[in-house]
């Protein structure tokens, strides 16, 4: 997990992968889920493990760049967890989608 502090900022964003390493290069080496998760479709379970990664994160970090490369149950499942975590704390989230035109990805604010 990539761990990045501005200088005389109070700012801190972590860079990660969904699941993997797989599908694409990304320029992260570690994940929050497997590159097979056992059961997309189980929600409940899926959300766990994001809901216990969310939880042990610094609160520091206010920025998560979330690399994501399909698997929409897992990412909806991480979806849901950093929404419930918005009644608490929770870093802003950009996922980063691959472009298989470019070759690179693209990022996308989610705005709450």
């Amino acid at each position: 997990m990539l761990l990045y502090h501005s200088v005389g900022e109070m700012m801190s964003k972590i860079e990660i992968g969904l699941c993997g390493p797989g599908r694409h290069e990304m320029p992260v080496s570690e994940f929050i889920y497997p590159f097979m998760v056992d059961n997309p479709l189980d929600f409940t379970a899926n959300e766990a493990i994001a809901k216990e990664w969310l939880f042990e994160l610094d609160e520091e970090v206010n920025e998560i760049h979330l690399y994501v490369t399909g698997l929409s149950p897992v990412l909806t499942s991480f979806m849901n967890a950093w929404l419930q975590q918005l009644v608490n704390y929770a870093p802003s989230l950009y996922l980063y989608h691959f472009n298989r035109d470019s070759g690179d990805y693209e990022v996308q604010q989610i705005i709450y």
